[in-house]
């Protein structure tokens, strides 16, 4: 009958294999610790920070300009085109006004004239009714009749002419107060233009010297950081060295039998702790599958696979 494993034993299993890949490693380093070859200590520590130095430009004075006219611009558009179609409405509005008063005199002359023609009219009907058709009184009747009609005609030219004079005078006023309207905006815009243009230039330099600030800190920090490396470096050497010294010293002590007795010793103190702590089944797995863990525990091997095979299933 085939064993099936539930998902939590395959993970347990899982688990177990990979404490024993760091055990094996453990194992090797013992190995290591025992060996009198110096080796060139390998720093937990990168060759570089590698920081990364910022990258900026100034701009020059076209470019702020340039910047400062864009951020005013629309609205010193915006305000003149409005004095523009203010001062258009206003023209517009002139004409249209010069043109009714002629419009206007010119009615009133007409009406001027058909009175005349209607007065010229009554008058000859008159005279002949009343006989005098070639006389003096008709003639006279007429052209006090034209007199009247040409000085009401007059009057009414010059009042259009004193209308249209005023409206030509406020059309003037009007221009030049545009115009000097157009010139304090045009002053202002510029006044705006180059207040931008130092808050620009001030926040350039700021930023430049921020720039400058910190490529100057991480050379300062890349130069520390080396020499503190090297200084681990050189300690990890010395570390080495009295290893070394100290390993020598002890196989002169206990021999190279000895020695060995004490990497078993560390080794044994290592494997039990783990093989204790995985199941009956993953143990023997492990103990049948890997043949160089004989060779780490010599003597100790058996008492291992013993210890194994005491376990509870």
């Amino acid at each position: 009958m085939a064993i099936k494993f539930t998902e939590s034993a395959v993970q347990t299993a899982s688990n177990s294999y990979e404490q024993y890949k760091k055990l094996k490693e453990q194992l090797n380093k013992i190995d290591s610790q025992y060996d009198t070859t110096y080796r060139e200590p390998q720093l937990d520590l990168p060759e570089s920070l590698n920081l990364k130095k910022l990258e900026y430009t100034m701009p020059t004075e076209e470019q702020i300009l340039s910047a400062a006219k864009g951020q005013n611009l629309a609205d010193y558009n915006k305000k003149t085109q409005q004095l523009n179609s203010e001062k258009e409405s206003y023209k517009l509005s002139n004409t249209q006004k010069q043109k009714q008063l002629q419009e206007d005199a010119d009615s009133k002359k007409e009406e001027i004239n058909q009175s005349l023609s209607e007065q010229l009219r009554r008058i000859g009907e008159q005279v002949i009714n009343s006989g005098l058709a070639h006389s003096s009184i008709s003639s006279s009747a007429k052209e006090e009749a034209g007199k009247r009609s040409e000085e009401q005609s007059a009057a009414v030219e010059r009042e259009k002419d004193v209308a249209l004079q005023q409206l030509a005078e406020q059309l003037q006023l009007k221009l030049a107060q545009s115009a000097q309207e157009m010139q304090a905006l045009k002053e202002a815009y510029e006044s705006d233009v180059q207040e931008s243009v130092d808050k620009l230039t001030e926040d350039a330099r700021k930023k430049y010297d921020d720039v400058l600030k910190y490529n100057n800190t991480v050379e300062e920090k890349e130069q520390k950081y080396q020499v503190q490396r090297e200084e681990a470096l050189a300690d990890a050497r010395k570390d080495e060295e009295q290893r070394i010294s100290d390993l020598i010293e002890l196989y002169a002590t206990v021999g190279e039998s000895g020695i060995e007795a004490r990497k078993s010793n560390d080794k044994l103190k290592y494997v039990t702790e783990f093989f204790d702590s995985v199941d009956k089944q993953t143990a023997l797995a492990i103990l049948n599958s890997d043949p160089t863990l004989k060779g780490h525990l010599g003597v100790y091997y058996d008492y291992v696979v013993d210890r194994v095979n005491s376990k509870k299933d």
